[in-house]
């Protein structure tokens, strides 16, 4: 395979986008025209995968460091925040008795919020610190999907900002496909290709911070589905979210960094911020994207 191969579709056109990954010395971010996607290079190994595995929650505090110089909202504020509207979003999807797996489940949060509603709750993470965490809440906790027994199976399966994490995405994708009872559905959110602050306002500022060490790819949904596809899932619904509204958007117009300035938050708070997000959601161009997937009966 050529070194400038796309990973995820194979064509041969991807050429460099953008020239820093933020944490990530020597490496740079490539586009493929043909799947729509970025990817990161040079790609990461399976121990270099590991090896930011047991160091994941240094990284995530030097990320939060990182935001905390824009906003006053602590991180830890902000994933709690995009839980409930998670939840929120995807409800549809876990109603009562449903076995539920999450991967990448973090500090259990999500699987907190949905514990009281569903049936049986399992987790898995590559975080020492967050498995030991979860297994104290009393999930059955796992630090790999190869972890999870095999003869083990559920109604739904829930993959948040994780996909994009895994460095080689067929033969983890293809060991869910085994874990997800036929007719189950797995709900994946992503960070999206169509971010508008790339796709339409095109930020350098934006790049240089978005862009980063743990996200090998950033998927359009031409990707995920045709990676998902490959492996036997079929592509039930694709629905776009957005995340971050007008007074971020502004604010990196106008200033080159994250978080919301007071007086455009004053103007466009309400209807006129709702209304920005929903057309972005109409045309696609937005921050994440949730992809529902489903293996036939």
């Amino acid at each position: 395979m050529s070194n400038h191969q796309c990973p995820l579709c194979h064509d041969e056109s991807p050429a460099q986008y953008w020239p820093e990954v933020w944490n990530a010395p020597g490496r740079s971010v490539m586009y493929c025209k043909g799947c729509e996607s970025y990817f990161l290079h040079p790609q990461l190994t399976e121990r270099d995968q590991q090896a930011f595995d047991r160091e994941y929650d240094n990284y995530i505090a030097d990320r939060a460091k990182l935001v905390s110089q824009y906003t006053e909202e602590t991180f830890d504020s902000l994933v709690d925040d995009s839980i409930e509207e998670r939840f929120q979003d995807i409800a549809e999807w876990f109603e009562s008795g449903v076995s539920v797996l999450e991967i990448g489940a973090e500090k259990g949060g999500f699987l907190d919020r949905i514990a009281p509603v569903v049936g049986e709750v399992s987790a898995v993470d590559a975080c020492p610190e967050y498995t030991d965490i979860l297994q104290g809440k009393g999930y059955s906790a796992y630090r790999y999907v190869w972890d999870v027994p095999a003869d083990k199976q559920y109604d739904r399966i829930c993959l948040f900002s994780l996909l994009e994490h895994i460095p080689d995405p067929r033969p983890f994708l293809a060991r869910l496909h085994q874990c997800l009872q036929p007719g189950g559905y797995m709900i994946i959110e992503i960070p999206s290709a169509k971010e508008p602050l790339i796709s339409l306002y095109d930020i350098p500022a934006f790049k240089s911070f978005y862009f980063q060490s743990m996200h090998p790819y950033v998927y359009s949904v031409k990707a995920a589905s045709l990676v998902l596809r490959e492996v036997g899932f079929e592509v039930s619904k694709v629905q776009y979210k957005q995340r971050y509204g007008l007074s971020n958007h502004l604010n990196w117009l106008k200033a080159g960094a994250p978080g919301g300035d007071a007086c455009f938050t004053s103007l466009f708070e309400g209807a006129a911020d709702q209304e920005y997000c929903r057309a972005l959601e109409a045309s696609g161009h937005t921050d994440s994207v949730y992809i529902v997937a489903t293996v036939p009966k």
